[in-house]
């Protein structure tokens, strides 16, 4: 029997040929798929492997074949120890504060020294500082805390009965373009060792001065920014809680007291107690007093005022108030001209600010036209002799 090859052979050919062309198609579709994703994932993988691997060579330590984190600490105090070394091996050549005028707004003779030796200072954007010899040729100054919440120290002020009790107020609130806002009151009770913030003045922005009268009650004259605290605010148990007894007062809609103002500059003590109160910053001059004789236990609280504005015919805004330590009577005065920025006229007093009389201010108190009174402007009389004023 005979059979044909192409009838037996031809179809195996055929579907052999077919399935062979099949897988090399395949292959094709294979080889040609995008793998770039899984490459770059891989690529990336293998970076971080590999500077992981760098990282741990670089640090390991070969005798242990390991990174000894638990070194960092002594390495940290050894680079420490190390800089330190370095500076103070170094030649030092002063470039300040000795050689350098800063703008000090504030000094306190401290009562705890009967020798006058012992002194603080302090200054309206770097805190507050301390000697203990004062009187010598070179008196030596130390930093007291330079890590208070705020350094714009404008007034130092020391409690009357208790010398341990002192009190910082902080912000200099005279629009001055280099001013630092302050944060509020700070209280020592160790003579000035440390200071802590009272809680209640935190919103103190501006502290222009601070006065403890003979009943043992603390003022603060205050210029907002932001806050309702402004004006003349007084304090009758050390700083705990605070009453606005001067300035305009935008929560009481019946004030007893006339104000134009209610930015306070300036507050004066006198040896009888009798305490006042100058108000106006860019605002219109107001001064007050409270009488000791006429409200004894309640001097200077609220509505317990009287203004002894001296008269004057020209628009005036800051004012300066000293009073003579050795006569109470007398009291003097000077203002801010709006228009030239000058001292105009000097104010004084010999009977507590009931009837003033004035003359001229000496040319030498003024910088002509560059005068800045709203700024630069502070009066004290010689505790001995009631007729030197120094300005």
């Amino acid at each position: 029997m005979f059979f044909d090859k192409k009838m037996v052979f031809t179809p195996f050919k055929t579907s052999f040929l077919s399935l062979l062309a099949g897988i090399l198609v395949s292959g094709i579709f294979v080889g040609c798929k995008d793998n770039s994703s899984e490459s770059e994932e891989k690529l990336e993988m293998d970076g971080m492997q590999k500077a992981m691997r760098q990282q741990f060579l670089m640090t390991r330590d070969p005798a242990l074949n390991r990174v000894p984190t638990e070194r960092l600490l002594d390495a940290m105090r050894f680079m420490s120890t190390a800089r330190t070394t370095q500076i103070s091996n170094l030649t030092w050549t002063e470039r300040g504060p000795n050689n350098i005028g800063g703008r000090s707004r504030t000094i306190m003779i401290d009562k705890n020294d009967p020798t006058g030796n012992t002194v603080f200072a302090a200054s309206v954007s770097g805190g507050i500082f301390k000697t203990s010899n004062f009187l010598s040729a070179t008196p030596s100054w130390a930093v007291v805390n330079d890590q208070m919440a705020n350094l714009a120290v404008t007034v130092l002020v020391q409690d009357r009965s208790n010398y341990n009790i002192m009190y910082a107020g902080t912000g200099e609130g005279w629009f001055n373009l280099d001013a630092v806002r302050g944060a509020g009151i700070f209280k020592s009770t160790d003579a000035g060792v440390t200071w802590s913030q009272i809680p209640s003045t935190s919103g103190f922005e501006f502290v222009q001065d601070i006065v403890i009268d003979n009943n043992g009650n603390v003022y603060a004259a205050l210029r907002n920014l932001t806050t309702s605290n402004r004006g003349v605010v007084r304090s009758t148990d050390g700083g705990s809680t605070w009453t606005q007894v001067l300035g305009l007062d935008q929560s009481d809609p019946s004030p007893c007291i006339t104000f134009t103002t209610g930015r306070a500059c300036d507050l004066e003590v006198a040896t009888n107690g009798d305490v006042y109160a100058a108000l106006g910053i860019f605002t219109p001059t107001q001064i007050f007093k409270s009488s000791f004789a006429t409200y004894g236990a309640n001097t200077g609280a609220k509505c317990n005022w009287q203004e002894i504005t001296p008269p004057h015919s020209e628009t005036t805004f800051r004012a300066e108030v000293a009073v003579a330590p050795s006569n109470s009577q007398r009291v003097y005065v000077m203002m801010q001209d709006s228009a030239t920025d000058q001292v105009k006229d000097f104010y004084r007093s010999n009977d507590g600010g009931i009837t003033w009389g004035s003359f001229t201010a000496p040319s030498a108190l003024n910088n002509g036209s560059n005068s800045q009174t709203w700024y630069d402007l502070i009066m004290a009389v010689d505790s001995a002799n009631a007729d030197n004023v120094v300005v």
